[in-house]
This record gives C-alpha cells, sequence and structure tokens, in this order.
C-alpha cells in the first residue's frame, strides 16, 4: 500500500489498485450519478465505480471548475481531494504540497487515482447542488469484494479510509475479515466479532454523515459489528487494523488487597465472551502481558503463578537488569521483564510478559495455566502500593457491587491482556489483512430515520447505564454528537469491544474525547491500547471518573469558525439509575456542576486561537444507602464511601454512614501510618454524613502528592479507604 504514494504515473497507479482490490469488474461501462453534491463541505466518499479515466482531474474537474493537479504553496482554490496516508500520518492532497504532523507543508506525493473500495476525502466550492456523474464500471455484484487494509507502522494507528463498493446500500455487519499469511500458508476468513477479539481490528465502521445517511447532521457515525448500520452507495467509512499479529483479548479480575504489595490477577476469561480461561487444553504455547504501575517498590519482585502448584521467580535488584531479562520456574513458565519506566515521584510502570508451555493438559496434577498470576513488589512492612490497574480510577470496587471481589479483599479490577498465541497466526510476520464486503443489497427502508448515540452500545445489564453527551456552538453550525460515558458489568476499565475510537474529521469542528494516550498520566493511560475515544465504557463499580477534553479547531480555509465563541455542552443522564450521583469538574477539580442529574448543560468560551482544548473530569459515584434516606433515619449500614473526585487536586467530599451514638473520628494517614489530618472527631448521631477535605494537613499546609489512607472509627468498627491526591 504505501508505494503507491511514490508513483507518479497514474496509469500505473490504476492498474495497482486493481491488483489490490481483487474483485472482478464488468467489461461494460455506465454512468453513475451523485445527486445534489453538496457546495462547502468535506465529503467523505467512496466510489461505486472505477471511472474509465481515474485521473482525479478528469474525474472532478468538468463539474467542480477544472484541473487542480499542480503541486505549489497555494491550497487549491476550486476543489480538494485527499485520502490518508498511514505511514506518514498525515493526508495526501492532490495538487497541493502535503503536510507533515507538525503542520510543515512538505511534498509527500499524489493520493492514488481513483479506485472503487476506496475512501476519498473531497469539498468543492465551485457549484451549488451539482448533480455529479461519473462513466466507468462497477464491481461485479455477483460476488464479495476485497479491500486490503493498512496495520499499523511506525508507532501510527492503522486506519484505512474506505468506501462502499456496490451500487447499492451495504450493512456493516454483513462484512467479514481475510487472515492472510504466505509465510505460514494461511488464508482464513473470520467475522468481525472474531477479528475483534483477536486484537486484529476495531469492530466499528466511521462513516462521515454528509446527507448520504438519513436524517442525521454532519458527524461520524460509529456502526458496530452487531447491530451494523447502512451504508449507502457513494459512502465513505474509516476502518482500523489493531495488530499486524493475531491476538485474544483476557480479562483478569484484579485483586489489590488494601495497604498491600501485592497485585493478584485471578479468574482469566476471554473478555468478551466471559469464558473461563481454558489455557492447557489446546496446548499451544501462549504469553500474557502484564503492567503495573508502582509506587516504591523494593529491589525484588516476585512473580507466582498458581494451578495444582505453585511456581515463582524472582528479579532481583532489576535496577540493574537489562531489558527482556527472562527466567524460567520449575513448572515451565518463562518470565520476561520487558522493560521498566521511571515516571518520578518513586513511580514506575513495569512490563512484564508469561509464556506458559502447557503439557499435559490444564486439570492434572502437574498442569499448570494462567489463570492466577501475583505479583509481589517487596516486603510487607515495606511501603508499596500497586498505582495500576487498581488505582482509584481503575477499579477500587468493592463488595457487594463487583460479582468476583471476596468479602475483605479490598479493591477490585479488571484488566485486559492482549495475549500473543504462539502458532500459525500469533508468529507470522507478514499477517495482512483484507476486509470482505459481500454483495448484499439492503433497502434504504431498513435505514433508522435518525441513529443515535444510545444505538452504538447494547446494554446487557440492569445495572448497565450510558449517559451521551454533545458539544455544538451557538448557531449549533458547528457540533459533535456522538459521544458518551457508562458503567457495563462485561465492560474493563481498559480498552475492549466497547469502547470507540475518537475520529477527527479535516474541517473546522468541536469534539469530545477521553484520552487514554498520554503515558504520563498513568490513571488513565490504556497500555493495551493507546487510543483516544468518544465512548468510554467502565467496568460496574462503586466510583468511576473520566477525564473528558473538549477540543476546538478552526480551519483557516473553512466557512466556519469556533474561535473565540460561546460553546455548550450538553447531556442526557436520564438513562443513569437513581442510585448514582454525577458531577462535573474543571481542570484544577473545582465543581462546575453538582449534580449533572438536575442540570443537564454547561457553556465556556473556546480560545482565540485556531486549537485550543479544554479539560474537565466527570465523577460518578454510587450511592445506595443514601437515595431516599433522610437524615434522622438509622443507616442500613456502616461504611465509609469512596471520596469524590478521586483523585483530586484541590479539595474533595469524603462521605461516611453510621449506626451508633458514640464517638466517631475520621482521619487522614499518610501511607507510612503518619497522622496528617484529623476531620472528625466528636460524638455522631447515627445517620449519614459528608465532610470536605482540602489537601492540607492539622498545622494548615498543603501537603504533597501521594496515596493516602482515610479512616473512619465509630465506636469498635473501624474502616478505611485510599485516596489520592495530585497536584
Amino acid at each position: 500500500m504505501k508505494i503507491s504514494n511514490y508513483f507518479t504515473d497514474r496509469k500505473i497507479l490504476f492498474l495497482l489498485g486493481i491488483i489490490i482490490c481483487t474483485s472482478a469488474l464488468f467489461a461494460q461501462t455506465s454512468n453513475y450519478a451523485y445527486p445534489s453534491f453538496p457546495k462547502d463541505q468535506w465529503v467523505l466518499i467512496g466510489f461505486p465505480v472505477t471511472p474509465t479515466d481515474p485521473d482525479p482531474d478528469a474525474v472532478w474537474g468538468p463539474y467542480f471548475g477544472g484541473g487542480q493537479g499542480h503541486d505549489d504553496n497555494a491550497d487549491n482554490t476550486q476543489w480538494r481531494f485527499s485520502r490518508w496516508n498511514n505511514y506518514y500520518d498525515t493526508y495526501v492532497r492532490w495538487g497541493e504540497l502535503d503536510r507533515d504532523t507538525n503542520g510543515v507543508y512538505t511534498d509527500i506525493g499524489e493520493p492514488t487515482a481513483i479506485i472503487t473500495g476506496w475512501g476519498y476525502w473531497f469539498y468543492q466550492n465551485n457549484a451549488s447542488e451539482a448533480t455529479f456523474n461519473v462513466t466507468g464500471t462497477k464491481a461485479n455484484d455477483q460476488q464479495s469484494y476485497q479491500i486490503q487494509l493498512d496495520a499499523p507502522q511506525n508507532n501510527h494507528r492503522g486506519r484505512t479510509m474506505v468506501g462502499n463498493p456496490f451500487t447499492f446500500p451495504i450493512d456493516w455487519k454483513n462484512s467479514e475479515v481475510i487472515v492472510h499469511s504466505e509465510s505460514e500458508h494461511l488464508d482464513m476468513t473470520i467475522p468481525l466479532l472474531t477479528a475483534n477479539e483477536m486484537g486484529l481490528i476495531d469492530q466499528h465502521a466511521y462513516p462521515w454523515n454528509m446527507g448520504l445517511i438519513s436524517g442525521q447532521d454532519s458527524g461520524y457515525l460509529p456502526y458496530n459489528a452487531t447491530t451494523g448500520g447502512v451504508l449507502p452507495n457513494w459512502q465513505g467509512f474509516w476502518v482500523e487494523q489493531l495488530n499486524r499479529c493475531a491476538e485474544n483479548l483476557i480479562t483478569y479480575h484484579v485483586i489489590h488487597p488494601q495497604g498491600d504489595n501485592l497485585c493478584q490477577f485471578q479468574q482469566a476469561h476471554y473478555g468478551r465472551i466471559n469464558q473461563q480461561d481454558d489455557l492447557g487444553n489446546d496446548q499451544i504455547p501462549e504469553t500474557d502481558r502484564f503492567i503495573m504501575v508502582v509506587l516504591n517498590p523494593e529491589s525484588t519482585i516476585e512473580v507466582e503463578t498458581k494451578s495444582q502448584g505453585n511456581a515463582t521467580v524472582s528479579f532481583t535488584n532489576w535496577q540493574t537488569l537489562p531489558d527482556g531479562t527472562q527466567l524460567t520456574n520449575s513448572n515451565g513458565f518463562e518470565v520476561t521483564l520487558v522493560d521498566w519506566i521511571d515516571n518520578g515521584d518513586n513511580k514506575y510502570t513495569f512490563t512484564f510478559d508469561i509464556r506458559a508451555t502447557i503439557e499435559p493438559a490444564k486439570g492434572w496434577s502437574t498442569g499448570q495455566w494462567m489463570e492466577h498470576v501475583i505479583f509481589t513488589f517487596g516486603s510487607n512492612n515495606h511501603v508499596t502500593d500497586v498505582l495500576y490497574p487498581s488505582a482509584p480510577n481503575h477499579g477500587n470496587d468493592e463488595d457487594p457491587y463487583i460479582p468476583w471481589s471476596n468479602s475483605g479483599n479490598g479493591n477490585a479490577a479488571a484488566y485486559t491482556a492482549l495475549r500473543s498465541i504462539e502458532n500459525a497466526i500469533g508468529q507470522a510476520s507478514d499477517i495482512v489483512l483484507t476486509l470482505k464486503i459481500p454483495p448484499t443489497n439492503v433497502s434504504l427502508a431498513k435505514m433508522r430515520s435518525e441513529y443515535l448515540p444510545t444505538d452504538v452500545v447494547a446494554l446487557e445489564n440492569e445495572r448497565d447505564w450510558i449517559m451521551p453527551l454533545s458539544v455544538r456552538n451557538t448557531d449549533g453550525s458547528v457540533q459533535d454528537n456522538f459521544n458518551a460515558i457508562g458503567i457495563m458489568a462485561n465492560a474493563s476499565d481498559g480498552y475492549d469491544i466497547n469502547d470507540v475510537a475518537q475520529q477527527s474529521p479535516p474541517d473546522t469542528y468541536l469534539e469530545i474525547y477521553f484520552p487514554h494516550n498520554e503515558m504520563t498520566d498513568f490513571y488513565n493511560y490504556w497500555y493495551e491500547r493507546p487510543v483516544s475515544v468518544c465512548y468510554d465504557l467502565r467496568a460496574d463499580s462503586s466510583h468511576k471518573e473520566w477525564k473528558m477534553v473538549v477540543a476546538a479547531y478552526t480551519n483557516p480555509q473553512g466557512t466556519d469558525n469556533v474561535k473565540n465563541q460561546q460553546c455548550t455542552i450538553h447531556w442526557d443522564a436520564s438513562p443513569v439509575s437513581a442510585e448514582w450521583s454525577l458531577q462535573l469538574q474543571d481542570k484544577d477539580r473545582n465543581v462546575l456542576v453538582e449534580d449533572m442529574k438536575v442540570t443537564n448543560e454547561y457553556s465556556f468560551n473556546t480560545q482565540d486561537v485556531s486549537y485550543s482544548t479544554e479539560t474537565y473530569y466527570i465523577s460518578a459515584t454510587f450511592l445506595p444507602a443514601l437515595v431516599g434516606i433522610k437524615t434522622e433515619v438509622v443507616p442500613v449500614s456502616y461504611a465509609l464511601l469512596q471520596n469524590y473526585p478521586n483523585p483530586f487536586n484541590a479539595s474533595t467530599t469524603i462521605r461516611y454512614q453510621v449506626q451508633k451514638s458514640e464517638k466517631t473520628t475520621l482521619r487522614i494517614y499518610s501511607n507510612t501510618g503518619s497522622l496528617v489530618r484529623t476531620l472528625i472527631e466528636n460524638t455522631s448521631k447515627p445517620g449519614t454524613y459528608s465532610v470536605r477535605w482540602d489537601g492540607r494537613n492539622d498545622y494548615g499546609q498543603i501537603i504533597g502528592s501521594g496515596m493516602y489512607i482515610c479512616q473512619l472509627r465509630n465506636g469498635n468498627d473501624v474502616t478505611a479507604i485510599k485516596i489520592a491526591l495530585i497536584k
């Protein structure tokens, strides 16, 4: 695919495209029309025919002001045509100099000549509501059409612009993926969901709606592989390949005992379908990757695998070990210290690979499997804390809200690992993915009159909920409608099948996204797949927090402007159950909207620059005991509820319940056990209370960032939670 960007002979480009798109073409040519082509709007277009002359000047020029095929420092004035180049991570433009990732002009080459099944961006400001005609040959509608996908490379995402190759509407869920490897003599066809479970492909198609999909405003419409979505003829869309090799998504339930130095990965299941891990039955060696962020670890790290018998390896003086150091235990487990990173402030990120060589099969006395893996970072009398994956934003789940957490085990989370399978797929380095689109004509009558943000994700549990969010300028000319947060029983806090990647349009835009690609932000960074998403679904728990960014971009060549304007964030909290409280905070954790279930919007002013961002936090807390309870009613339980926001910067609210009219204390301690602040010391009547902590000690001094213990004592009853302070 990359080579096509270096050819200048467009006839060669055309022949190359025909080879890549392997579907046969009819020899007879016909004329095909795109009615009412919009003016002054970017269109993500796919061609249902291969033009007789695929040169863009010959295709677009007669309708929109003539040829534009020249390279200079100026942008084309009549029409613009481009296609994404994955190798350079930028658009390659027709008749214009290109721009690198820093916005600097450069000459990468020309986009490919027009080929059926590929997607392109097109913009014209010459003709209003023109009928655009193309003469060419259509794809064979008696057989499936195949489009090769671009793999991730140069640390760039594997995004491919695709188009409906047929002259009739299709449904995304009918598509399949061909996995091909010359070296392994592999050629198999699998459904979209299977390819997603193997870590190969994002299950979603991302069409940019520009009037082809009825009842919608401009914007990306994420179609999942289960319910699908109609893609009319001429419709272009994005598809993303995630990896170059096939993997399985494995979900571990993580138990992190409070105040301990253990990170216990337990009860491994296949990520999507929740089947218990049967590693060992197929006797195929498999590898899981474990990533942890640890505060102040000791020099020795123990890794233990548990099955019929325990086996342990120890990395001593890990600071001196080279990356890739391997140890093998007595039961055939190979543990590799892939690397470690010093994040500052005594925080370290560790990456381990554990490779299982299983014989005989699981279940026999000598069997071993990776259903339980325990990491120990120092002795029990050493102050150590595992921040990820059991940090407040990645779990802090306690009974009875999570079915797999055992009483007294403290914090729990779900961790998704990408499992490398050491067979023909996993070890092949030359895997090529091809999208296979069957010629199934879907009537436009089946298209929804309106595709709603709640249609993107299917809720399966009575406790599941999703809250759509949108942002728009004052007159509604620029908006972003498909964004959401939510809680799902089958979701994890990392990347999984429920999350939807963010896609930015090429023109002026407002957009909401949830960033998980900043490695320095270890509370939000997704090691499994560093990416920003517009749908961020989390595991069920008692408290969650989302970091949300609103971006505003004004295209200097566009007609819309979002600089220095008032814009409004809207949300619909009606699907959220009564037990949940929701709060909107600014980047410094100051409360902007106390109750998002009462107030459904927040307005702000964008900056007077071409590109700007505003950062917010949404805090969600599950408060079942507080619903319908008056202060004079005795609580049904004694509890210290998780504070919010958490982590916090300026201040945080701590809620607690007492049952007995006895001496009550609420104190903050450091990780070393030193008293930092006494918040409450009195004799409390039974009831529900809340108190704010401003991050200061008993002397009024602002304390430093770190993990602190909040302890509630009511008579002889004692309980505690962890609180994270970030400055």
